[in-house]
Parts: C-alpha cells; sequence; structure tokens
C-alpha cells in the first residue's frame, strides 16, 4: 500500500514543498486546512500530516497548537525550512495583496515599504489565489516561486520577507511509537490546578531540577475554562527517557494535568534541513 501524507495545500505552498521533500515516496494529499489534514491522519485516510508549528520571526502557529491539545496523534518528527517568500503579480500596479495571514505577518514590514497604498487581504492558501494575480488587474500574490514557475506570474521580489532569515518548523504528526534515538524533543502540554502565585514556576520545577532545558514556553487560553491557560513547553538535553518521566511525575504529582505530545530527533535552527 502506497502511504500517504496531508498537508495545508493546494499546489505550490511551502506545506507542500517541505511535505515532498520530506517524504518524497510519499503520495499527496493538499487540504483546505491545517484542521483538514489533521483530520486526514486522524481518521486514517493518511498515515501522517505535515504541518507548521513555529516560525522564526513571528512565533508559535498558535492555531495549530490549539488543535494538538485534543488530537490522538503524536509528533514523530519536525523539520525547519528556509522560508523565501516571493512577491508575484502580472501587473505594473499593485493595488491588493493576497496571501495566508504568516506569510502576511512575516513580510509586514517589507509590504509596507514597497506598497504602501496596496490593500493586503488574508486568505486560507496563497496558492488559491493565483488566478486572480495572472491577469494585469493589480492583484498580487505573496508565496513560493513554485507558484510563478507553475502558473506563468512573474516574480516582482525575489524575498519579500522584513528579516533574511525567515526560517518555519514544521511537525508530523502520526501513530509511530515515540523516537528517542539521537539527540530527541520532548514536546508536551499542561495546566495548572491554581492560578496562584509561584504556581507555573513550581510546575516547571522537575524539569529545571533535573537539569532539563525549554526551547519553547507558550501560554494558550483553555478553550473550555475561560480565564484559566494551558501551556506549551518542548523539552531538550532531558539526558535520558527516565529522567524526563520522574520529572513528568513529579509535575503530576504537584496537581499539573500534564499530556506528552510526542518525542522525537530534533532539528537545529543554525542548520535548516532544507
Amino acid at each position: 500500500m502506497v502511504k500517504k501524507v496531508s498537508y495545508l495545500g493546494p499546489e505550490g505552498s511551502w506545506s507542500e514543498i517541505c511535505s515532498k521533500l520530506w517524504f518524497p515516496d510519499y503520495d499527496p494529499i493538499p487540504c483546505r486546512s491545517f484542521e483538514e489534514a489533521l483530520e486526514m491522519a486522524e481518521s486514517g485516510k493518511s498515515q501522517i500530516c505535515v504541518i507548521p508549528v513555529e516560525n522564526s520571526t513571528e512565533g508559535p502557529v498558535t492555531q495549530v497548537l490549539d488543535m494538538l491539545v485534543d488530537s490522538p496523534l503524536n509528533i514523530v518528527g519536525e523539520r525547519i525550512m528556509n522560508i523565501r517568500h516571493s512577491l508575484m503579480s502580472n501587473s505594473r500596479e499593485i493595488k491588493v495583496i493576497y496571501s495566508h495571514p504568516q506569510a502576511i505577518a512575516q513580510c509586514r514590514k517589507t509590504i509596507h515599504n514597497l506598497y504602501p497604498g496596496a490593500v493586503v487581504t488574508p486568505v486560507s492558501s496563497t496558492s488559491e489565489m493565483w488566478r486572480e494575480a495572472i491577469g494585469n488587474n493589480g492583484v498580487a500574490i505573496i508565496g513560493s516561486s513554485w507558484i510563478s514557475n507553475r502558473y506563468g506570474i512573474k516574480i516582482l521580489n525575489g524575498n519579500i520577507s522584513d528579516y533574511r532569515a525567515n526560517l518555519t518548523r514544521f511537525i508530523c504528526m502520526g501513530n509511530s511509537p515515540y523516537k528517542i534515538d539521537g539527540i530527541s524533543k520532548a514536546s508536551m502540554s499542561f495546566s495548572l490546578p491554581n492560578d496562584g502565585p509561584g504556581s507555573l514556576v513550581s510546575a516547571l520545577k522537575p524539569l529545571s531540577d533535573r537539569k532539563i532545558n525549554l526551547s519553547m514556553v507558550v501560554s494558550r487560553p483553555d478553550k473550555n475554562n475561560p480565564g484559566a491557560y494551558r501551556f506549551f513547553i518542548d523539552c531538550i538535553d532531558f539526558s535520558s527517557m527516565e529522567n524526563l518521566e520522574n520529572a513528568i511525575g513529579e509535575m503530576k504529582n504537584f496537581g499539573a494535568k500534564v499530556s506528552l505530545k510526542g518525542i522525537y530527533e530534533r532539528s537545529n535552527w543554525a542548520k535548516p534541513d532544507y
């Protein structure tokens, strides 16, 4: 049976490019949203899904973090990709710019400086808007240069990102068991028993006591408990599975509700995979 990978499409999206580089032997399933891509893997229609979870300039993709809370899938891997956003149009005068909200956020200053009068409009997927930019109607899109090559749209700016290094971390979600070989990372979410002074420090102390480093800490509103928050953390340098399990056990003894979302080999921001 040919394995399948789901991701936010359609053709030319950064999620597709990452998926094809990462899993070249898998059949691609482009989806209309992050939710659909994850649901494909949860239902078994795809074996894995690839979704972006963090950007070097804009931080975590909070929509994806919120989705991970209730997903039964594990994070089984990650890849870091160098993102070069191109501004494309067949028009000389740019009046409207379409792109995904994350891409817009990563190019906000440059867009304002180059096209101060343009109306910037977020869309669910840049690749779907190529038809709007192919005519001479003042419409431009921001996305991968693949879109230009595929649909014949001129590249007006080959790298419109605000910062030279614009990296995105993609994660792979699947049912595979945790991978603890090599240099590993553990991702987990937890909520606190109360919001008293020092409660977050107390919940994290078992990690600090065992010299477990944190590479990401994010708080998100608890959708089922207004005023309360859920925390997402990535742990590195935990030396052994036993060391990590002991820390999690002590966090639970404190009263934190901990959900381990995955253990996998980590990538290096200083040396992107793609």
